[in-house]
């Protein structure tokens, strides 16, 4: 308080003496300080300070104090957590065109979200660690962990909230091969097309050699299958494999030999991007049920150990033969560094061996894991006639045992 002006000298004059006394009265009215105004005044100023920032100021971002209060609260690194972990899951589902899984993820994105946004609320409304006149223990000694702590963790929490935020991006967002992110709306359907277009030729293209393949080995295909166009081939089949339109297993095959209607052969496009033995056990039932013991498989990227060792195990019974879709994309007879091959039949193979008084296994031989082999379905012991051209002779002509 301010000192009262001091008497005057002269207390004769009356006047003076007056004006003395009413200044004295005037400052007399001044309330007294009390002992602690600095520790009231320290806490008045917090709470001010406090309410303005949990208000919001002209800033637009928000204050690290609520923002450490919010994160004494458990279940917000578990929900950032869960929603990081779903979102790789999400981003792994979508570059493995696996679109179920990729829902599920998303699904769990949002779950994630919703705790994380709750807890978020829940830790700054209830846990007001940074008002001095309102802690507990424990809220002070969480409060000086926080302040150890040399991470900023506001400023990630800030950057996880904006991503939040933006609920677009979840919902945009993707992968490419090189790994940057797209969160753009437009490129990503973009890709999509691109990718269900790559995907389409490259079915048309597998399922052309197969049926090349069938032709070749004496299976009755028609003209029409044969030279089937990329166009005709998604008014069949559909030109969205993203959304199973072809499924692989609508391009499932069934042909019978000219020959012998009786002898017949399946041709399977399974959905399982590596085949196990799951799949050739379902493939050997299906056989069954329709006394079919010939069977090609095309697989997308290859087969379990132990698939390979079920088709050996069942030679004897079911022929199980597997080719990848990249060895099928072009039918290697048509190249023209092949020769070609002419796969001779039993009484042709006789009057050879016979004419030029030979062995079989007097010929020259030819692997039962060669392309052209393989392509033609040969098997042990027979014989397959290799016609070249020749600048001399004008072709050339030689016969190879398979072995």
């Amino acid at each position: 308080m301010p000192a009262s002006p001091p008497p005057p000298h002269d207390f004769t004059d009356h006047e003076q003496h007056m004006k003395w006394q009413v200044e004295k009265e005037k400052y007399s009215t001044v309330p007294l300080i009390p002992q602690d105004f600095s520790r009231e005044f320290h806490l008045i100023s917090v709470d001010v300070c406090n309410s303005d920032l949990e208000k919001g100021s002209n800033s637009s971002s928000i204050s690290s104090t609520v923002l450490h209060r919010a994160m004494s609260n458990p279940f917000v690194p578990i929900g950032m957590i869960a929603t990081v972990g779903c979102l790789i899951g999400m981003l792994s589902a979508t570059i493995k065109r696996k679109p179920e899984k990729a829902q599920l993820y998303m699904r769990g994105r949002c779950l994630a979200q919703g705790i994380t946004i709750a807890a978020l609320v829940g830790g700054a409304i209830l846990f007001e660690f940074y008002i001095p006149h309102r802690q507990t223990v424990q809220g002070r000694k969480l409060a000086h962990r926080l302040k150890r702590f040399n991470f900023p963790v506001h400023k990630f929490l800030l950057m996880f909230l904006s991503i939040l935020a933006n609920e677009q991006y979840f919902s945009e967002v993707t992968l490419c091969q090189n790994g940057h992110m797209i969160a753009n709306r437009k490129n990503c359907t973009c890709r999509v097309m691109a990718d269900d277009e790559q995907e389409t030729y490259k079915l048309w293209r597998v399922r052309k050699t197969i049926m090349q393949m069938c032709h070749d080995r004496g299976y009755l295909v028609t003209q029409e299958e044969l030279d089937q166009t990329l166009d005709e081939f998604k008014e069949m089949f559909g030109d969205r494999p993203s959304e199973r339109k072809p499924a692989r297993s609508d391009l499932t095959i069934l042909v019978a030999h000219n020959d012998d209607p009786t002898d017949q052969m399946f041709v399977f496009f399974p959905e399982d991007t590596k085949i196990g033995i799951k799949t050739i056990k379902a493939i050997c039932q299906q056989m069954q049920e329709q006394t079919i013991t010939r069977a090609i498989i095309v697989v997308q990227t290859g087969m379990t150990p132990s698939a390979k060792q079920a088709i050996a195990d069942m030679a004897p019974k079911y022929i199980l033969e597997h080719f990848l879709e990249s060895e099928l994309m072009v039918n290697i007879t048509e190249h023209e560094l092949v020769p070609e091959h002419v796969v001779m039949t039993s009484d042709e193979k006789a009057e050879l061996l016979a004419r030029y008084k030979l062995k079989d296994t007097q010929l020259p031989r030819i692997q039962l894991s060669d392309p052209v082999a393989r392509y033609f379905g040969l098997k042990r012991g027979q014989v397959v006639k290799i016609v070249r051209p020749s600048e001399t002779a004008g072709r050339y002509i030689t016969y190879r045992l398979v072995v």
